[in-house]
């Protein structure tokens, strides 16, 4: 019994006195609620659609059918003509526009004319143009949004229309943007790794080196 009550002691004493040990035993669970809690700030900022900034939605040729869904949704539209399109793309890549969504003259017209069972190729649906930035919270979450305001418009409509069809830029975040977005979502994992890899070799080192 004396000889436990000593190594006790000893023990007791390591863990108390010892700052290599209260900094082992202490720093890891510090340092995971700090990144937890930047993780948290930092993926809530990044993902989540700035509130406060008005959602703007240029349009060409957009119906009033769609006008008045966006209006209640708490989108502001603005009404561009079909030769400003380019321009507009360019400056959603430089992330100062939203959305452009871009309709077929006479969209409601066509859509009530159209029938489905000629279509094919040579008879395609009319076509809805949705171009936007899949890096910018607020750009990506106003094309999911708008998309099932169409879907849901179209759903009445036995598949009349179709929403980008064959537009293969739709997206227009460049390469940089995107890298950039899979390598900030990607590293906190790795820190995660790589400090729970250092707890695992000083608990390791703590009982071995204690033998």
């Amino acid at each position: 019994m004396k000889n436990i009550l000593t190594v006790m002691r000893k023990e007791f004493a390591r863990f108390f006195y010892d700052r290599r040990m209260i900094m082992m035993v202490l720093l890891p669970a510090v340092l995971i609620y700090v990144i937890y809690t930047l993780m948290g700030t930092a993926m809530e900022s990044a993902f989540a659609p700035d509130e406060e900034e008005a959602t703007i939605i240029y349009a060409v040729e957009m119906p009033d059918v769609i006008l008045s869904a966006l209006k209640d949704e708490g989108f502001s539209i603005v009404y561009k003509d079909e030769g400003e399109r380019e321009e507009i793309k360019s400056r959603i890549a430089r992330q100062e526009v939203h959305l452009l969504a871009v309709f077929d003259r006479y969209f409601e017209d066509l859509v009530e004319m159209y029938d489905v069972r000629t279509a094919d190729e040579d008879n395609p649906p009319p076509n809805v143009e949705i171009y936007f930035n899949s890096v910018v919270p607020t750009s990506s979450n106003a094309y999911i949004r708008l998309t099932a305001i169409l879907d849901a418009y179209e759903s009445k409509l036995a598949n009349k229309f179709d929403i980008n069809r064959s537009i293969e830029d739709a997206d227009q975040a460049t390469v940089e943007d995107r890298t950039a977005t899979i390598i900030s979502s990607l590293m906190p994992m790795l820190l995660m790794i790589f400090l729970y890899s250092g707890s695992m070799g000083l608990a390791l080192e703590s009982i071995t080196g204690e033998k």
